[in-house]
């Protein structure tokens, strides 16, 4: 089995593309995310990313800080006594819900690219085709096969 850090660090457009490969990668249940083992490879990525001198963002910063958090408050003892007055939430809650919000756009932005290159309207309305002729810009879909795109 192949390590879940072994990706390229261009890959991720944000911190949450990033938590999302790295729960794909291991099968983890969304709903009941190790925290402690992800925030682990997160901040990993983070450290090699640094060591590649390559710049993070605020974002995966602020992620990580998020994650440390999360695992901080998982590891504080909970007062049964108050468990029954008012339970607590899964302090992960709304990181999952983030991420399932994520995955959706995600899953979306791809159905577009996908439609775009069957020929199907774009959202402008517009219809393109992939093209393989030399010479041609590459287009900005990222599917990584095009030469260009251009308006029949």
């Amino acid at each position: 089995m192949s390590s879940p850090l072994n990706f390229h660090l261009e890959h991720y457009d944000g911190p949450l593309d990033l938590l999302l490969d790295l729960i794909r990668k291991q099968e983890i249940n969304i709903y009941d995310i190790p925290i402690a083992q992800i925030t682990s490879q997160y901040l990993e990525y983070m450290q090699k990313a640094l060591e590649m001198d390559v710049e993070l963002s605020a974002e995966f910063i602020y992620m990580a800080a998020t994650l440390i958090q999360i695992k901080s408050k998982m590891l504080l003892p909970r007062d049964p006594a108050l468990q029954e007055i008012a339970p607590e939430e899964d302090p992960r809650k709304e990181l999952v819900d983030r991420l399932l919000e994520h995955s959706v756009i995600e899953k979306a932005c791809i159905s577009i690219r996908v439609g775009t290159h069957l020929g199907e309207p774009h959202t402008s309305a517009a219809r393109f085709q992939c093209l393989d002729e030399p010479g041609r810009v590459a287009c900005d879909c990222g599917c990584g096969r095009c030469a260009g795109h251009a308006a029949p």
